[in-house]
């Protein structure tokens, strides 16, 4: 969206305390951002740490513990130690970004959110009534028809925002290889050899989805942005 001559903010804490969404006074700075009206678009990417499935160490072993399952998709019970301070920290990152979508969604501002397909996080009742409260549109996207060599299934939501046309095109169909390569995706579960996870790989966007992401959140905004409804919101 930069390119359109909008300025975009891309909050994360790896750019410091500032960028912290757990920091009561961004969170506090961010919803009065979208009351006030200066917000034109809003995504999310809530971190998948705590959310996902691959989650599933043994008790005792090194490995990452399991923190969710299907019946407890806000928690495990009894959980204690690291394990908990991880699930109520990725909870609370959960809800508070719900917080913004939902003051967005109510001001029909476009925005949408991103997981891992299989993630908790759409299991969440509190995203299960934001999809029911909203008029509200889910995509899976795989990261191989985007050039990269494994698949990286993903989901992402959306709201006030035109049906795409380009994101269904980015889901492979293939069944043991890539439909769009015609090889096997790599696989990436497990831990490298230097250390660290494969599955880290995933965090970051290729360039031909983002661009597909930024390109039709502007378009809603251009769309809106004469209208007399929106401005009656804003």
């Amino acid at each position: 969206m930069s390119r359109k001559g909008v300025a975009v903010l891309a909050f994360d804490v790896k750019h410091g305390p500032h960028m912290d969404l757990l920091n009561d006074d961004v969170y506090s700075r961010l919803r009065g951002w979208i009351v006030s009206g200066v917000v034109l678009a809003i995504w999310s990417g809530t971190p998948c740490g705590g959310l996902t499935r691959a989650r599933r160490g043994p008790p005792g072993s090194r490995m990452p513990h399991a923190l969710r399952s299907p019946e407890f998709p806000q928690g495990l019970p009894h959980l204690e130690g690291r394990d908990l301070e991880t699930l109520q920290q990725s909870n609370l990152l959960a809800a508070r970004a719900l917080g913004l979508l939902q003051l967005a969604a109510a001001r029909d501002i476009p925005g949408g959110e991103e997981n891992p397909n299989i993630s908790y996080l759409w299991d969440l009742p509190s995203r299960q009534r934001f999809q029911n409260k909203f008029s509200t549109t889910d995509y899976v996207v795989d990261y191989c028809a985007c050039g990269r060599p494994f698949r990286a299934r993903t989901r992402l939501r959306t709201f006030s925002m035109q049906a795409s046309k380009r994101l269904p095109r980015l889901h492979c169909a293939g069944r043991g290889s890539c439909q769009f390569t015609g090889q096997p995706h790599e696989n990436l579960s497990g831990t490298k050899a230097g250390g660290g996870f494969f599955t880290a790989a995933k965090t970051a966007y290729p360039r031909k989805l983002a661009d597909i992401i930024a390109a039709e959140l502007f378009a809603a905004y251009a769309s809106r942005r004469t209208t007399r409804k929106w401005n009656l919101l804003r």
